[in-house]
């Protein structure tokens, strides 16, 4: 974990480094731009799927004590870096977007909620296969990923995704084609679940 978030804050800190070292010449809005998503795609890509990763070793506390401070601390600084990198450009008069800046900030806290992030949910939630591991593993997913949206649409997006990708053929014909929320999906899938634990244990 701590090996994953100092390679994230050494790829932000070698960004902000040749953003600062670029000449009055080269400072143009697109040269700055394109070092502004730069930013983006490594804490959309790297650093959102990990801090769901920390949050959930946190709640299991499977992680605790120094250990635990150390990640807080390597969090803290790669906060810090993106906020040099937007205020560097800020200052240039580069307009700052709401996804490359207040989002970060909304999801860099270990105890915030967050927006629905398609590469997340694909780390965290198995194509079910018609096994009894995966199936719980998805549910135990599905929960966990719920607990930490911001919004009953962010979870929407969440109840969609399932249905029209993590679900086996099996699994689609037993359930409804759209749910009003996340305890009606769960509830659906534990007793299809419940289902065929009853089917395997009276063959």
């Amino acid at each position: 974990m701590a090996l994953e978030l100092n390679d994230i804050y050494e790829k932000l800190r070698k960004l902000k480094d040749n953003l600062f070292k670029l000449s009055l010449e080269r400072r143009t809005p697109e040269r700055l731009k394109e070092k502004l998503n730069e930013a983006t795609i490594i804490i959309n890509n790297d650093y959102s799927v990990l801090l769901v990763s920390i949050r959930k070793q946190i709640d299991n506390k499977t992680i605790s004590g120094e250990s635990l401070s150390l990640v807080k601390s390597r969090c803290d600084k790669i906060v810090e870096l993106n906020a040099q990198i937007q205020e560097f450009c800020s200052k240039l008069h580069l307009p700052v977007t709401r996804s490359s800046c207040e989002q970060f900030g909304e999801t860099s806290n270990l105890e915030s909620k967050m927006e629905f992030n398609l590469k997340i949910a694909l780390s965290l939630l198995p194509v079910m296969n018609n096994e009894e591991l995966t199936t719980r593993q998805l549910i135990d997913g599905i929960e966990y990923y719920s607990s930490t949206l911001k919004t009953e649409q962010c979870k929407l997006s969440l109840i969609n995704f399932v249905l029209k990708s993590r679900l086996s053929q099996q699994a689609k014909l037993s359930l409804k084609s759209d749910y009003p929320s996340i305890d009606a999906l769960l509830s659906d899938m534990r007793m299809i679940l419940y289902l065929k634990e009853c089917d395997c244990l009276a063959k």
